[in-house]
């Protein structure tokens, strides 16, 4: 039996005895259908196998970044999108090799008068005292690093974005649209700005003498993500 409406369907159900019997009947019809789509599945099947295979052509693929043969200058401006992608998928790995170039931690020696000093060493290189002659270049390529491309690259890219008057825009979204899809239009610069803070945070307890002992980093790192997780 077949009912035309959900009330016909629930006064039915009312009576078991009705009911069940056409919970059965749906089944054993289901079932029915369900075999004779297995064999028309099985047939297609053993048809597909003695056809010849069609090859799939790479050359016919477009994932809409670049179009054919462009001029040097159309394909320089088409490599916008790799070209930020590229440098915010290195900025995590860079920003934790700047730090363990300035990574310094207190270490106690005796001195020639036999009095116990603190000096402030390199810890990846011990022999290397922070802040010296030795450290100079060093300490120098890291806070350039840090500067240019661990808070220069995001804010670029931020402003970059920023001064778009249609982000959604086809072009835009092609150029910048793995940094902003699937975020709400008004929280475009969650990906930009909180991600590599939460990120940069990590990476400062990791690499720096903010928090000397091992334990109490371990016990940092949910705190943090704890409070990032609260402002998500």
């Amino acid at each position: 039996a077949a009912y035309e409406s959900p009330v016909e369907l629930r006064d039915a159900a009312a009576d078991a005895g009705s009911f069940s019997q056409l919970v059965e009947e749906e089944c054993e019809a289901i079932r029915k259908n369900f075999g004779k789509a297995d064999v028309i599945i099985k047939t297609s099947t053993a048809e597909d196998e003695a056809a010849p295979e069609v090859g799939l052509d790479l050359e016919s693929l477009d994932f809409g970044l670049f179009t054919s043969f462009p001029r040097p200058f159309q394909l320089l401006v088409q490599c916008v999108p790799v070209f930020w992608v590229t440098l915010l998928a290195m900025w995590p790995e860079l920003l934790s090799t700047f730090l363990k170039m300035i990574w310094c931690t207190p270490i106690s020696e005796d001195n020639d008068r036999g009095f116990t000093i603190v000096k402030q060493r390199l810890l990846p290189n011990p022999d290397v005292v922070c802040w010296s002659s030795d450290h100079f270049v060093l300490a120098l390529l890291a806070c350039l690093g840090l500067g240019i491309w661990c808070i220069g690259v995001p804010v670029l890219l931020f402003v970059r974005l920023y001064v778009l008057k249609d982000r959604q825009s086809p072009e835009n979204f092609r150029k910048y649209g793995f940094f902003i899809q699937g975020f709400e239009p008004q929280y475009w610069w969650w990906d930009i700005i909180v991600k590599r803070f939460d990120i940069g945070v990590m990476n400062l307890v990791t690499y720096t003498s903010i928090a000397t002992e091992e334990k109490a980093k371990l016990l940092t790192f949910p705190i943090i993500s704890g409070c990032f997780l609260g402002l998500s």
